[in-house]
């Protein structure tokens, strides 16, 4: 039987330690602690977080891993909380949001927060409605924050859909929201984001459609494009066609010499269980400049890192893409409580795949 959940705290280089390494557990025993974000603020400080029991969990620790100070604060409502994400904002406070998780793990009671580098709470807030649940909270200015989350009511005649709030930085409270976004109007299903990436004015995400209902064969990799308030402009569906046979998620997005890489993760010859992983680059207009793919033998949906069960949208969320001077490297994403084997990727700009490696550990 497995024990408690603890962090596990894999840093590969952190500023000026550069060559170094450690590989660090944070946690102790009679505590269920999930590392779910590693965050670098662009003032260095280094802040990870997720949960402990029931409560969500933001800590700062320092360059060699040693935890400087640990917050934990329970939203409101009636499920166990977690911390999805964390930004800073433009005078140098955290900001972050997270949800809570329903009895089949799926994101349910959507909070957002902020708070100072040492740790002390400036609000919380969260949504009256049980059913949103938030993916990313940005800093549009020092006035107000920008949220991307998602109204998920299997009950409605749209399913589930995106929508953006304005977020007061003083209080925390809702300025405004958009209406919800069916991405995929054509056949209204699913639709939700999973990261977020920011050009200049203009906000792009990635998110998971279903282009026919519910058939796991119509799941795609979509691109969309909001304006600086969050209105939504255009969404693309990526790599297939509709009336082929493919079962994809997207996992994270980021901007880099005014294009998108997108991470993501299927079926890329049917809608099996039997997942590869891949990079994909796309310029502004959502028009697809390359892809490249991964495959690790065994690989299915039991092993492919995850968060959640297959049902979830948090569950997509397995990989997070970086750029480096010459290459992008593409990491595995998930709270280290089962942990199947580290899987990396590195490719090119032009996504042509330079090698990947696999690496299995696990926590008793």
């Amino acid at each position: 039987m497995m024990r408690a959940g603890f962090i596990l705290l894999c840093m590969l280089m952190v500023h000026h330690v550069k060559g170094q390494g450690y590989l660090k557990v944070i946690g102790d025993d009679g505590r269920d602690e999930r590392g779910f974000v590693a965050y670098t603020a662009p003032t260095g400080e280094i802040l990870l977080a997720g949960s402990v029991a029931d409560s969500a969990l933001v800590m700062r620790i320092d360059v060699d891993g040693g935890v400087l100070w640990s917050r934990t604060f329970k939203p409101q409502g009636q499920l166990p909380k977690n911390v999805f994400h964390l930004s800073s904002a433009p005078d140098g406070t955290l900001i972050g949001c997270g949800n809570g998780y329903n009895g089949l793990n799926e994101p349910r009671e959507g909070f957002h927060f902020r708070m100072d580098m040492s740790g002390n709470k400036i609000w919380v807030r969260n949504w009256t409605d049980p059913l949103v649940y938030n993916r990313r909270l940005i800093a549009l200015n020092a006035a107000e924050y920008l949220m991307f989350s998602d109204l998920y009511d299997m009950g409605s005649s749209t399913y589930a859909d995106v929508f953006t709030a304005r977020i007061d930085a003083a209080s925390g409270n809702v300025i405004s929201n958009s209406d919800l976004l069916d991405l995929y109007s054509s056949v209204p299903y699913i639709d939700d984001v999973h990261s977020v990436a920011t050009i200049g004015q203009a906000h792009y995400t990635t998110s998971r459609i279903f282009t026919n209902g519910s058939p796991l064969s119509t799941c795609r990799v979509a691109v969309s494009k909001f304006d600086y308030f969050g209105g939504h402009l255009w969404t693309n569906y990526l790599l297939f066609p509709n009336n082929v046979d493919r079962r994809v998620y997207p996992s994270d997005i980021i901007a880099h010499d005014d294009s998108l890489t997108i991470a993501y993760f299927g079926d890329i010859n049917g809608s099996s269980g039997n997942f590869t992983q891949g990079l994909i680059r796309t310029d502004t207009l959502g028009n697809v400049a390359g892809a490249g793919i991964s495959t690790w033998p065994g690989v299915d949906r039991n092993t492919v890192p995850r968060s959640l069960p297959p049902h979830s949208a948090t569950w997509s969320r397995a990989a997070r893409v970086y750029p480096t001077p010459i290459a992008f490297f593409c990491k595995p994403f998930r709270p280290v409580v089962s942990c199947y084997g580290r899987r990396a990727m590195v490719s090119c700009p032009s996504t042509d795949l330079w090698w990947t490696s696999t690496r299995p550990t696990s926590v008793s």
